[in-house]
């Protein structure tokens, strides 16, 4: 891979719907359920996903590109000299009711595992950062599924670090 090309998804086409969610669901697997999956339906316990998530997937992608009103972009994603999806990230910004702190929230991390190890991920979060820090946020958060060891390395390579533990009790 000679060049990468990252750019914000600002397109509500179907096929780029579906090609999107067939590479999320393609490279997920268990590890990557964290309590967000867990609280919007995606998986149904900490090691199962729900049978119908690229259902669950799809309806995300056209919420953010096609329902949701907001200019703000919130999908970045990465292609090789090919055109081929290499990369992907979902950034929300889930509460602008605190005035005193601008932040965003990396919701969903997935790189091809062809493509791991060859920095983009790397990439795609420091080029996101940048957008963001020159929109003024001023902090970015994540969560990460408890068994995602290679994420959370990753991650604190990128400089994030756990600043809370999420805990989960069935009822």
């Amino acid at each position: 891979m000679t060049s990468l090309v990252i750019e914000w998804c600002q397109t509500a086409d179907p096929d780029l719907i579906d090609t999107l969610t067939h590479f999320f669901v393609s490279h997920i697997n268990p590890s990557y359920i964290s309590h967000s999956e867990l609280q919007s339906g995606r998986a149904i316990t900490t090691d199962q996903w729900h049978n119908n998530i690229p259902e669950f997937i799809r309806n995300d992608f056209i919420e953010a590109l096609i329902v949701n009103n907001d200019p703000t972009p919130s999908i970045a994603t990465a292609r090789d000299d090919s055109g081929a999806l290499i990369g992907l990230v979902i950034i929300s910004f889930p509460d602008r009711r605190f005035e005193h702190t601008k932040f965003a929230v990396v919701d969903d991390v997935v790189v091809s595992p062809y493509a791991r190890g060859l920095g983009v991920g790397k990439k795609l979060i420091a080029w996101i950062a940048g957008h963001l820090k020159a929109a003024g946020i001023q902090r970015l958060f994540l969560e990460s599924g408890v068994n995602n060891h290679g994420a959370h390395t990753f991650f604190e390579q990128q400089g994030f670090k756990q600043v809370s533990l999420t805990m989960m009790r069935e009822l």
